[in-house]
């Protein structure tokens, strides 16, 4: 069974919120920074609203932890193979600036290093749904961007 993605992500939250008590690694707290942080925020609810709308279009499962029943190749996922995941990472770097922390910044690698362990799990079970048409995805569009 594989990690359910969202928690990873809150982990490495909770991880940074952890590390911020013991010992606070903050960005220069300029309002500027604050401010550049709604950025990646805005970036990945559009991102991530973009792809759920795409995937509900194609009648496939959102959730992870499902089988996927089309291969949805439109809307971000021209882009990338992984647009939600792409958002929640977006979404960690705008807590990074809009907290002024570098706690979410360096957490953020070892997520990513389990997410890749998951992706490469969802990966081998669209291989094993789509074959030959995933592969062609695969070798087109990049992973992250």
């Amino acid at each position: 069974m594989r990690p359910y993605p969202p928690v990873l992500y809150l982990s490495g939250l909770g991880l940074a919120l952890v590390g911020h008590l013991i010992h606070p690694l903050s960005l220069p707290d300029a309002v500027g920074v604050r401010v550049l942080g709604a950025v990646p925020v805005a970036v990945a609810v559009l991102l991530g609203v973009a792809a759920e709308r795409e995937l509900v279009r194609a009648k496939t499962p959102v959730l992870p932890f499902r089988d996927a029943s089309a291969l949805v190749t439109t809307g971000p996922f021209r882009l990338t193979r992984n647009p939600i995941y792409l958002a929640f990472t977006l979404l960690v770097l705008g807590v990074a600036l809009g907290t002024a922390s570098w706690w979410p910044v360096i957490t953020l690698p070892l997520v990513l290093v389990a997410m890749t362990w998951v992706i490469r799990g969802e990966e081998r079970s669209l291989e094993r749904l789509f074959g030959e048409e995933y592969r062609r995805y695969r070798h087109r569009v990049r992973r992250w961007l």
